[in-house]
């Protein structure tokens, strides 16, 4: 039996945040640059869409899982969940 899901591409990058969030709270190296790494693939394919808004988000999100990982958590800013919820509303109406 299967349970059908419906997961946008907002929910996910939320998921992806939470676990960015997660990781730097347990110092967890591997994992960040796991995220690290999932972050910058999506860059690379949210370049087609150019809504600037949306690769700005994700941008800063590789850019705070790139220096969790080195150690300087503190350098960069996490974006609100209303900031992405709202890149994805204005993306969605463009």
């Amino acid at each position: 039996m299967t349970i059908p899901v419906k997961m946008t591409l907002a929910d996910m990058v939320l998921s992806l945040r939470q676990r960015l969030l997660d990781a730097r709270e347990q110092d967890d190296r591997a994992s960040l640059g796991v995220l690290q790494t999932t972050f910058g693939a999506l860059i690379e394919a949210s370049y087609g869409t150019q809504e600037r808004t949306l690769i700005e988000i994700l941008i800063a999100l590789e850019d705070a899982a790139r220096d969790a990982a080195m150690g300087v958590g503190w350098k960069s800013d996490i974006p609100s969940v209303e900031g992405i919820q709202q890149a994805f509303e204005i993306a969605a109406n463009n």
